[in-house]
């Protein structure tokens, strides 16, 4: 049996770990390039972001109504990309990659958005190459990347317009294709025999109802313009602002991540904020760009962090695991959610000649916000079970007179405030209070027991009449310790108190201290 919980507690463990990994991006800072196909997504959802290049809108050639599940799904999806392929959407984009106009192609602004998206480590290999000026190597190998990714978002709906979808697809540019450009640059019957497929991606459903929206009658004063799909009231009061939409679809494509550059590192605050819709608290990782064995670059996350003190265009960061960020590296802090929740599953006991043991499981809730020096505030519930070992021979008799010994089991509910401290990237000090309510009795029932007030023997009810309810209250301290975030060791000891809510069966817990140090120990996971 033991060895059957150690393997869930693995599997758990690993499942854990694998949703921590589970966001990735490239820390190369390269911008993503949009394209609006159809109605319904504004300019300003996109235009107003740092980290994407909207490249302009165009039409679908086709009406897009997903009433079943069936014509959202990823086979239908992908019907769907052929469709915008054979259309000649992934041309028109790359159209708009090389702005082509009467007069041709243009790649100077092409090359311009490549220098400001380098790297310093791109800028010294660069320096290298002794056949160019270390600007021109850049412009060249950054425009190819900047041509590599880019994405076309539509919209779509049941036929009613009261559910809405967006979907994103991949405009699959790459080498060839570019070659291809470069080689029909003066050509342009050649250049507009070229083909670019396109791939799907992701899709996610758009909360609320966007009839109103859609139709331009409902206002959003809030926003110059106004947003018609993406920061419209929705029905249900709430305001859907153009940086929701980009961070559901970062669940499902990384590469629009809210993310910013590492900018200094005393203070440590990266370039992203509540434009993006960063808060205080918030989960993000940074990422950092290594170059690997086969001289290819790759990323790396180095550390994750909470946002602390947040601004429009800027964050203030406290490292929470991992090692030290930095601005010279070129580091890339990505926005990875709220994640405010805490899960702790705890084994606890006290010690001594009346040992008590059971189990704790605790659900947290970070709430507010996180101090720049690493504070930051839960609402606790939990859910506590224990046994006290075995009264002693003597003491309790069965209706045969028989000797039995009996344990005294309770089980309670708590709910409580603790204050989470921060310090070294690994450990966090939490004291913290519970208080709640706990129902006590003994594992055997209609028992006989020598009753000292009467000198007489007496019958202890049995079932719910044999329960003792309490008032419950604890004050203690936790040591929460990184394995790998976000799986944390944790321990901690605390005192309780507990009071009887009635006097009537009071042998149930005369014959054991109830108020006690007791300790803790477990696995505590960050959601």
């Amino acid at each position: 049996m033991k060895i059957k919980h150690i393997l869930s507690a693995l599997v758990l463990l690993a499942a854990t770990g694998a949703q921590a990994q589970k966001l990735s991006i490239d820390s190369k800072y390269i911008k993503v390039g949009v394209v609006v196909a159809g109605s319904g997504v504004d300019e300003a959802a996109f235009a107003d972001d740092p980290n994407i290049r909207y490249l302009g809108e165009t039409e679908l050639p086709f009406e897009l109504t997903t009433d079943r599940k069936s014509e959202r799904s990823e086979t239908a999806m992908q019907a769907v990309a052929r469709r915008l392929t054979e259309a000649g959407l992934g041309k028109q984009t790359l159209d708009m990659l090389l702005h082509r106009d009467a007069a041709g192609l243009h790649i100077d602004r092409l090359y311009d958005e490549a220098l400001g998206n380098t790297t310093i480590e791109e800028i010294s290999e660069a320096s290298f190459d002794v056949s160019a000026e270390t600007k021109d190597v850049l412009k060249r190998e950054i425009a190819r990347q900047l041509l590599k990714n880019n994405f076309i978002v539509l919209t779509s709906s049941n036929k009613k317009g009261t559910k809405w979808w967006w979907h994103v697809f991949h405009v699959d540019i790459d080498d060839r294709i570019i070659d291809q450009a470069f080689n029909t640059w003066n050509d342009p019957a050649r250049y507009d025999q070229i083909e670019v497929p396109v791939t799907y991606r992701g899709s996610g459903k758009i909360k609320g109802d966007m009839r109103q929206a859609l139709s331009g009658e409902m206002k959003t004063p809030a926003i110059a313009g106004g947003v018609p799909l993406l920061a419209a009231a929705v029905a249900v009061g709430k305001t859907l602002r153009p940086y929701n939409l980009i961070q559901e679809i970062a669940k499902e494509v990384p590469e629009f991540a809210v993310r910013g550059p590492v900018v200094t590192r005393r203070p440590f605050v990266a370039r992203t904020g509540a434009k993006q819709g960063v808060r205080s608290g918030d989960l993000l990782y940074v990422y950092r760009a290594f170059l690997g064995k086969d001289s290819v670059m790759y990323s790396k996350k180095i550390c994750s962090v909470r946002a602390t003190e947040v601004g429009p265009d800027s964050v203030r960061l406290y490292t929470v695991s991992g090692r030290m960020a930095s601005n010279k590296l070129g580091d890339i802090a990505v926005y990875r959610g709220r994640h405010r929740w805490a899960f702790s599953t705890l084994w606890q006991g006290s010690f001594g000649s009346d040992a008590r043991h059971g189990a704790r499981l605790l659900w947290e809730r970070r709430f507010g916000g996180f101090s720049p020096k690493g504070r930051s505030h839960y609402f606790l519930l939990g859910l506590d079970v224990n046994a006290f070992k075995s009264d002693p021979r003597g003491v309790w008799f069965d209706n045969d007179d028989q000797d039995v010994q009996p344990k005294l089991m309770s089980g309670g509910i708590n709910l409580g405030y603790g204050i989470g401290w921060h310090f070294l990237g690994r450990l966090e000090l939490m004291p913290y209070a519970l208080v709640g309510a706990q129902l006590a009795g003994l594992t055997k029932s209609n028992m006989q027991y020598w009753d000292f007030k009467e000198e007489d023997w007496a019958n202890f009810p049995g079932g719910m009449a044999g329960l003792t309810p309490f008032f419950t209250g604890h004050a203690g301290l936790r040591l929460n310790v990184n394995l790998w975030y976000p799986v944390q060791l944790t321990v901690g000891a605390d005192y309780n108190c507990n009071i009887p809510l009635n006097k009537n069966n009071e042998a149930a817990y005369d014959n054991h201290e109830l108020n006690r140090l007791n300790f803790y120990a477990g696995l505590r996971f960050n959601l």
